[in-house]
């Protein structure tokens, strides 16, 4: 029983996740994804408690994917190779839909205030460990005074990258972009 209720809590949490990646966490509401999921608001409410816990834990369940796809290939990478790696996982998760929005994370961090604080603050904190992992690999490299910078400059066109694949839809953009960063990273 402990493992259908999980199994049915997995299939709630990839459905929000992918949900968020195209409209994003602040329009993602317990009725409407009853309604979807052809569940019971009461049904939902019992396995999340609040929109808030949902939003959270669809944070949390996107985190894992975001790592199994972009971090832990590379976790045994060091400095340029690990860089590297990293950003073009990222473009290839962006690629392959691995949600049909694109990149779960920078679609959500595009909602800024309007979400509550806590919940700002768990997006916010993902994204800091993305930062973290390519300034502290950019250190690593003989030109790493520029290292907060240069991550910036990496994540704002990951970023863009996103936006242009599945936003704009404009592939002549997303190349662009991607030239731009693949000109960056070396």
């Amino acid at each position: 029983m402990a493992q259908a209720k999980y199994e049915r809590k997995e299939v709630i949490l990839r459905y929000t996740a992918n949900f968020a990646s195209l409209y994003g966490l602040n329009d993602l509401t317990i009725g409407k994804l009853a309604e979807q999921m052809n569940m019971s608001k009461a049904g939902l409410h019992g396995i999340f408690g609040s929109k808030m816990k949902l939003q959270l834990e669809t944070i949390k369940y996107a985190g894992k994917i975001f790592a199994q796809e972009v971090i832990f290939p590379v976790r045994s990478l060091d400095g340029q190779e690990k860089i590297s790696g990293f950003c073009n996982n990222w473009l290839s998760y962006i690629d392959k839909k691995v949600f049909d929005g694109g990149c779960f994370f920078a679609r959500i961090t595009m909602e800024g205030a309007a979400l509550p604080d806590e919940v700002t603050q768990a997006v916010l904190k993902k994204f800091s460990l993305f930062r973290n992992i390519l300034t502290s690999e950019i250190k690593k490299s003989p030109s790493s005074q520029d290292a907060e910078q240069r991550s910036d400059q990496l994540l704002a066109l990951i970023v863009s990258y996103n936006w242009t694949v599945h936003s704009l839809k404009s592939s002549t953009a997303a190349a662009s972009i991607k030239q731009l960063l693949l000109t960056l990273l070396h």
